[in-house]
């Protein structure tokens, strides 16, 4: 809260914006944050830092929300949306001073003198931005101190180690300053790689006694000339150009860099397109450098004002680190260190040899700093330091850039070596001997090559024994300059290994082939004897397998003659037992029949005794039985004899109680009848009486309801006529204005005046309309004038009616559809080529666009809108507003389907039709094919006025004279002679002779129409 901070985000500050994020997935803020305050405490900075490191930093934030606007006299205006109090109290300044600071700037003239100077909101917007740099810059190289100090080394400490850590060369889309100064520290630390590279190739030559001739080094220093080079290098020339007091075109930056380079260097081209690019060559490849932001970025200076108001500060934080004054003991103050005041005393005893005698301009020009001069000398520092220590090198490579697993990139690795000078390494080792190998190593992998040479074996050779052999093989089996011998190592050629490794690979096959012979004469041999053996066997086994088929058929046979002797034996003896037995069952069968009998008959005897009791006992049973049934029927029989008697009984008793109650109702009837006769009489009586006064009441309403809408109709038609005679009047003026007849004319008294009311909707009043047609029309006033407002309906080319709005305003025409602005024309511009209308009394209105399809519609008021339209024209551009009054136009308009790009017409006829009627003014027609539009308008207006036309209304408009009666205006009609004509109580004036006959014989015959049904109507 007390940094203004409290509420808010990311996203309410324009400086945290710029890179369009503000979130990043799975990143706790806050606890980054408690981080970062745990490790700006662990370095050593003091809580009060801290606190003035917050309000600094909520002070650059406020500074890039200033609104800055243009005031009086050019000068800018500034405004703090979080607060000027705010703001000043973390800068620790007034804002007074803030204002002038930034929206003023004071500029010495060649005399010494000093001038103020209004910044424009550009020119301050600039210096704002400035300033948040230079503080941001300044707290980041605090920090920096305030790190090395709490892990500064005792000065007798032997040694050290640095770590660099830089991405590589950048070619983008758009190069501009912060690539170039890239791609020169990449060039410089490439050719201190490669100077490293080839030192330690050329050391290991020398030691091994090898001549370093044999390998060269790309040396790229023409590159680091081109772009550092004093006095014509590109860098040299942008700080020229920077310091220069006039503002130097990027066009004639670049073109003072291709005077020195395009044509002399080859490591500088012009670009294809434009002129203010130009493309350098570097190691890594060509990079296409924009000029247009080089000036402004390379000049990162504050201008004498905001330096002021810095050192002014109340702020001793903010003095010690954004300004070169100090505060010892304050927050803020960082003690130098002896490379520092080293540094500032060599500063201080150049500026004091430049007091000393007059340098030239661009020596003046170069003391002051740059962003590539104070790039330059850390990079030279940066170089020096790695040349007096022993780097190392890892080379990290990107295999994608979508940081998935398993995925390489193909191009961008391969852009990446090349970048990265691992491409260059290979090739330097490649030109000498890259592949190398000990005496002893070479001796144990090939010494197969000399095995039948007399040599030892590489597991007893000692290293002389291994020197001697490793340079026979060499000798034996390789060219002299394909290799050489060193003191230690065998150095072999590119490509050599493999051709060693193929001899090695012929000698272990000549070898294998060898011994394979021997083996397989073995093989065969032990094959011999283990088929003989086979053989041997076989033939055992087939003759014991003849001897065991033999017997086994004497075995069948011999059981098979035993087998038939059996069977025969067998079956005499069944027989003989067959037969003794059938006499045996004889013998049982007969007895077995005579007992049988016996028990036969003692069992019929006993059924026939037990059938004739079941029988008499049945008998019994339905005798009773037949007794029952019979008491049953009986019974059943009684009852309904009973019921019946019953029901006759019944029958009498009810009819003769029918009989006494009609008598008894008749006689209640008839003295009913009597009253309800007198009752009835009354009552009629009664609704006679109320009947009455009803229908006296409804006479009275529809005699009032018939009175009103007489009067409506009555003024329905006294409108219509007059807007059918002003429709005439408007023809004759366009038809007849060069014959001046309505030229210099008075209004005569009584005759038409029509007072236009312009706006019909309220539009004059409604602020939203009025910023709805500014927003969508940048060309309308800042005032808006509406001048024309009225609902319309707008037709398409089927007919289909669309309810809409028409605004006109001093220069421009509006269709609405409600409130939402649907198209828009400019009729001083052109884009309005002028109006369609007919003849007739109807309400149709067709505007012709330039370029583009018509507008049909209808307007009560068209006749007021083509006026004001035309008056408009003629006040803006002194020339006529195109209006054709004519019974058949053509309206332009879209195809259907695919041939909604090209223009069709369809045309629009008026005729007068009779069967119209005048309430209905006109109807409309489309025919089948959709090109011809038939209106059928109502011949006469008035046919329908029962009642002479002089109504309120009419005398309102002073288009009626009094109320006087059909037959006494008719009559004035016929015999009215002289400068005026009276039809109806309406004066015309003598203009009207301009009319056609039949114009006037419509009027008249109209009029005796309605006089005529006045009478009747009467």
């Amino acid at each position: 809260r007390a940094l203004g901070l409290g509420g808010k985000g990311a996203l309410d500050f324009d400086i945290l914006t710029k890179g369009a994020c503000t979130e990043i997935d799975d990143v706790d803020d806050a606890e980054d944050f408690e981080d970062l305050k745990k490790a700006m405490a662990d370095v050593g900075i003091a809580e009060e830092e801290r606190g003035d490191i917050w309000r600094l930093l909520a002070a650059l934030m406020h500074l890039g929300n200033l609104k800055l606007e243009e005031g009086e006299g050019g000068r800018s205006e500034v405004s703090a949306p979080s607060g000027e109090e705010l703001l000043a109290s973390l800068l620790g300044c007034d804002f007074s001073a803030v204002r002038s600071a930034v929206c003023v700037r004071q500029v010495r003239s060649g005399r010494g003198s000093l001038m103020s100077m209004n910044l424009d909101p550009g020119q301050a917007r600039q210096g704002v931005e400035a300033l948040i740099k230079h503080c941001y810059g300044s707290l980041f190289h605090f920090l920096v101190k305030k790190i090395n100090q709490s892990h500064a080394l005792t000065m007798d400490a032997p040694s050290f180690i640095g770590i660099l850590d830089i991405f590589g060369f950048e070619i983008m889309n758009y190069n501009s300053l912060s690539q170039l100064c890239i791609n020169f520290a990449n060039e410089k630390l490439q050719q201190q790689f490669n100077q490293q590279v080839f030192v330690r190739e050329k050391e290991l030559y020398q030691e091994e006694g090898i001549p370093t001739d044999v390998i060269s080094f790309k040396d790229n220093q023409h590159v680091i000339d081109l772009i550092s080079a004093k006095p014509n290098g590109i860098l040299p020339l942008l700080e020229e150009a920077g310091m220069l007091s006039r503002a130097v075109p990027p066009s004639q930056l670049v073109s003072s860099f291709n005077k020195q380079h395009a044509d002399t260097h080859a490591n500088y081209a012009k670009a294809r397109f434009g002129d203010e690019d130009f493309v350098i060559k570097h190691f890594a490849g060509d990079v296409l450098y924009s000029g247009k932001e080089l000036i402004p970025k390379n000049n990162d200076s504050l201008h004498s004002d905001l330096r002021i108001l810095l050192g002014g500060s109340e702020s001793d934080f903010i003095v010690n680190v954004c300004t070169e004054f100090e505060r010892e003991g304050k927050s803020g103050y960082v003690p130098k260190t002896a490379e520092e005041e080293a540094a500032e005393k060599e500063e201080e005893e150049r500026q004091e040899m430049m007091k000393g005698k007059r340098a030239s301009q661009t020596q003046q020009l170069a003391s002051k700093h740059t962003v590539t001069s104070k790039f330059r000398g850390q990079l030279d520092n940066l170089v020096a330091t790695l040349t007096a220590t022993e780097p190392h090198y890892i080379k990290c490579i990107k295999p994608n850039g979508s940081k998935s697993a398993s995925t390489a990139n193909d191009k961008l690795v391969l852009e990446q070596l090349r970048y990265s000078g691992v491409l260059e390494v290979v090739r330097i080792r490649r030109e000498g001997f890259p592949l190398r190998m000990s005496f002893a190593d070479f001796h144990k992998r090939f010494e197969i090559l000399c095995f039948k040479d007399g040599f030892a074996s590489s597991k007893k050779a000692d290293e002389s024994e291994a020197e001697r052999a490793a340079a026979h093989i060499c000798a034996k089996c390789l060219n002299a300059d394909e290799y050489a011998k060193g003191t230690t190592k065998m150095f072999l050629r590119n490509g050599l290994l493999e051709k060693l490794t193929a001899l090695v690979n012929e000698v272990y096959a000549s070898m294998a082939t060898r011994l394979q012979s021997r083996q397989r004469t073995n093989v065969a041999k032990r094959g011999f004897a283990a088929t003989k053996m086979s053989t041997v066997k076989l033939q055992n086994l087939q003759r014991m397998l003849a001897k065991k088929r033999e017997f086994g058929r004497q075995k069948r046979a011999t059981v098979t003659a035993q087998t038939f002797l059996r069977g025969q034996t067998e079956r005499r003896r069944f027989a003989h037992k067959k037969e003794a037995a059938i006499k045996i069952e004889g013998l049982v069968r007969g007895r077995q029949a005579s007992e049988g009998y016996k028990k036969t008959k003692a069992s019929i005897k006993l059924q026939s005794r037990m059938r004739s009791q079941w029988a008499a006992r049945d008998l019994k049973r339905s005798k009773k039985a037949q007794a029952k049934i019979g008491a049953i029927v009986r019974g059943k029989q009684g009852r309904d004899t009973w019921r019946r008697t019953r029901e006759l009984v019944v029958q009498l008793q009810a009819l003769e109680r029918r009989r006494e109650r009609r008598n008894s109702f008749r006689v209640k009837r008839e003295g009913a009848v009597k009253l309800e006769s007198a009752f009835r009489m009354h009552r009629q009586a009664d609704e006679f009486k109320g009947q009455k006064e009803a229908a006296i009441k409804l006479q009275s309403v529809g005699r009032a309801k018939a009175g009103r809408e007489e009067y409506e109709r009555q003024q329905a038609a006294a409108l219509l006529l007059h807007n059918n005679v002003r429709r005439f009047l408007a023809m004759a003026k366009l038809e007849h204005k060069k014959l001046g007849l309505f030229s210099g004319r008075k209004r005569r008294q009584n005759s038409v005046l029509f007072k236009p009311q312009g706006d019909y909707l309220s539009a004059r009043d409604d602020d939203a309309l009025k910023a709805e047609l500014k927003a969508k029309n940048g060309a309308e006033d800042a005032e808006v004038e509406i001048k024309f407002a009225d609902a319309i309906e707008k037709y398409n080319r089927k007919g289909k009616r669309q309810d809409r709005n028409v605004v006109l305003t001093r220069k421009h025409i509006y269709f609405l559809d409600g409130k939402k602005v649907k198209s828009h024309y400019d009729i001083i511009a052109g884009q309005l080529e002028g109006c369609n209308l007919s003849k007739m009394a109807d309400d149709f209105l067709s505007f012709s666009i330039k370029d583009d399809r018509d507008i049909l519609v209808t307007c009560q008021h068209k006749t007021e809108l083509v006026q004001l339209i035309s008056e408009a024209v003629m006040a803006e551009t002194r020339t006529e507003f195109p209006v054709s009054c004519v019974d058949s136009f053509e309206v332009k308009t879209y195809g259907s389907g695919f041939s909604r790009s090209a223009l069709e017409t369809f045309s629009a006829e008026f005729w007068e039709d009779a069967s119209v009627p005048a309430k209905e003014k006109w109807r409309l027609k489309i025919s089948k094919d959709g090109k011809t539009f038939t209106v059928s308008v109502s011949p006469t207006l008035v046919t329908e006025a029962s009642h002479p036309l002089g109504t309120p209304r009419a005398a309102k408009f002073n288009i009626m004279v009094g109320g006087r009666p059909p037959s006494v205006s008719q009559a004035s009609a016929e015999a009215g002679k002289g400068k005026g004509r009276t039809m109806t109580g309406l004066h015309i004036r003598d203009n009207l002779s301009a009319f056609s006959s039949k114009s006037i014989a419509s009027i008249r015959s109209a009029t005796s129409s309605a006089g005529s049904k006045s009478e009747a109507g009467k």
